[in-house]
């Protein structure tokens, strides 16, 4: 089980994490080489949100990007299923297409934390030999948040009727369905959505965060290390 940090003092100085906001995801045409930049020591951390459709990934994402932004964090959301539309509508959903389109997440996410951007992808990723290979390309910036919901409760979740399709063989290669979710074996933080409140997940990544000192706590005193993401006064990522 991953290590979960304060909780409680967390969700007690969080009186405004109830906050809506609507998608300010932004699609980038990119063309790339395939290789990833290397990490600059002052890159901001990548959060990568892995869990089934419906689990809640870009939900908790939302809330996330809304308390950073309240704080004065530069930060952005890459949704993978938004950024499919733009950068990967070229590609299908086989595994090799899969894979191919996580790929170009990471790089596209990469380069906004290398300009101090804190990255929030929100991206089912369901198998773990890519995660892994993730995980290797981004550290030490890569922290994995595994959204963990039964499949019964993500299809009970289902709005937009995929998991039904997949159940009348009207949707091939679904994840959870026909197509393999590998459940993360050493993620950063899990947030199990069936029993937890979103804002109970949204307290958790933001002690996630400053637990690993890429933001300040609200108690943190002025002096402490440098290594953290400093807030700016222009709350607009780009």
């Amino acid at each position: 089980m991953p290590h979960e940090p304060d909780l409680e003092r967390l969700l007690a100085s969080h009186p405004a994490m109830g906050v809506t906001m609507n998608d300010r995801v932004q699609t980038f045409h990119l063309l790339s080489d395939k290789v990833f930049p290397a990490p600059s020591p002052a890159a901001a951390p990548i959060v990568w949100f892995t869990g089934l459709s419906g689990s809640g990934k870009s939900t908790i994402a939302i809330r996330v990007l809304a308390e950073l932004q309240r704080r004065g964090y530069r930060a952005e959301i890459l949704d993978g299923d938004v950024v499919r539309k733009g950068l990967s509508k070229d590609l299908g959903f086989t595994r090799a297409a899969r894979e191919e389109h996580l790929r170009r997440l990471g790089f596209l996410a990469e380069l906004l934390s290398r300009n101090g951007i804190i990255v929030l992808v929100a991206a089912i990723t369901p198998y773990q030999s890519l995660r892994n290979q993730l995980r290797e390309q981004l550290t030490p910036r890569y922290l994995e948040v595994f959204v963990n919901a039964p499949l019964s409760v993500c299809e009970a979740r289902d709005v937009k009727g995929l998991y039904a399709k997949a159940r009348k063989g009207e949707l091939q290669d679904f994840t959870g369905i026909d197509d393999p979710y590998d459940i993360p074996q050493f993620p950063e933080l899990e947030c199990r959505t069936d029993l937890e409140s979103v804002q109970h997940s949204t307290a958790k990544v933001m002690a996630l965060l400053e637990a690993q000192r890429y933001i300040k706590s609200l108690q943190m005193p002025e002096d402490s290390p440098t290594g953290i993401v400093h807030p700016v006064n222009n709350h607009n990522a780009i």
